[in-house]
């Protein structure tokens, strides 16, 4: 949901990735299975990645939608997820 106030914002770390606060919690996620090996930290994760990749999906549409060619524009030039690969 966005307000008509919000605003694109492309600087800090918004430069080098689109979404860095699922960037994060990501890289959070794929740790706690290395830190304390189990079959359910495994599981949670694989059942999260996909969850919070649909939801990145879901909000780049309504800000494609809200923002218009500027977002298209800023998507051309910044990586989704993971800075300078994906």
């Amino acid at each position: 949901m966005t307000r008509d106030d919000h605003e694109l914002i492309t600087h800090g770390l918004y430069r080098h990735v689109r979404h860095p606060l699922y960037f994060g919690v990501l890289l959070g996620l794929m740790g706690v299975p290395v830190y304390a090996p189990s079959a359910r930290g495994f599981l949670v994760m694989c059942v999260l990645i996909p969850i919070f990749l649909n939801r990145i999906r879901m909000e780049e549409a309504m800000l494609t939608e809200t923002f218009g060619d500027a977002y298209v524009g800023y998507r051309k030039v910044t990586r989704k997820l993971i800075p300078f690969i994906y």
